[in-house]
């Protein structure tokens, strides 16, 4: 009988510190609840986070990467806000995601917004970038906005890599920097290039581009150029003209059993 009694005790004693532990960590979760400023209901923060957190869901990024931030937030609302208010783009942006954005000073005080897109999700980018183009470059009203695919540059592989296949001829830096060249400029086809390299090893890259789209063009060239040499470091300086006939002609040469391609460019 007095052991029931015994066990009787020891159980409501137990209860009794549960409840006063429990009651001791809700008022500090209260305390801590009242005197956070992002849960205060008074504070202007919260609509300001909640938004930004919906927006956040636009952005893929691999794991380990650094968090968003305002620019990258700033393009994903954009974007969240044209899927739910505009019909027309509702049902092709709504699974589109990006994976950065980078603002570009241009010069002259001028500056661009890079947005960076997953290249699987390019070609549906690429369905809708003139009105989306235009829609985001209303609301950053003092920038150009552009879009160009997150591509991987492989490094050459070495006697002493640990690469067991070779390296894919899309992943190379020559072939990258092409493929940014196409993004800068897209829809517009490119036409002609030239490198011209100086004696003193600088280099001059010329791109010609085609006049169907001239007057949406024009004001951009220079912001094309600013933007690829940011991108790549790649040479001195860019030159974007437009240039209206083109003539690409390939010769091949055979020379012991060796084929040669020479590239010859007939611009008027």
């Amino acid at each position: 009988m007095s052991f029931f009694f015994f066990t009787f005790f020891c159980i409501a004693i137990l209860i009794f510190e549960i409840q006063q532990t429990s009651t001791f960590f809700q008022q500090r979760c209260y305390f801590w609840y009242c005197t956070r400023p992002y849960f205060h209901l008074s504070t202007s923060i919260r609509p300001y986070s909640l938004s930004y957190t919906m927006a956040s869901h636009k952005i893929a990024k691999p794991a380990g990467a650094a968090p968003a931030d305002e620019i990258e937030l700033s393009v994903a609302q954009a974007l969240l806000d044209l899927e739910n208010n505009v019909a027309e783009l509702k049902k092709e942006l709504r699974p589109l995601q990006i994976s950065s954005a980078k603002e570009v000073e241009i010069g002259g005080g001028k500056k661009a917004i890079v947005v960076f897109v997953p290249v699987p999700q390019l070609k549906a980018f690429h369905k809708v970038q003139q009105r989306l183009t235009r829609e985001l470059e209303k609301k950053f009203s003092d920038r150009h906005v552009l879009f160009v695919a997150q591509r991987r540059i492989m490094p050459k592989p070495t006697r002493h890599s640990r690469q067991k296949q070779s390296r894919p001829r899309s992943r190379t830096l020559t072939a990258v920097h092409e493929k940014i060249l196409d993004d800068l400029v897209y829809p517009t086809e490119i036409v002609g290039k030239r490198t011209r390299v100086k004696v003193d090893g600088s280099k001059t890259i010329k791109v010609f581009l085609d006049t169907k789209d001239a007057t949406s063009l024009e004001y951009k060239l220079d912001t094309f150029s600013s933007v690829y040499r940011k991108l790549t470091d790649y040479c001195e300086s860019v030159l974007f003209q437009l240039q209206g006939a083109f003539l690409y002609i390939i010769k091949n040469q055979k020379n012991n059993g060796n084929c040669f391609v020479h590239r010859q460019w007939c611009l008027n």
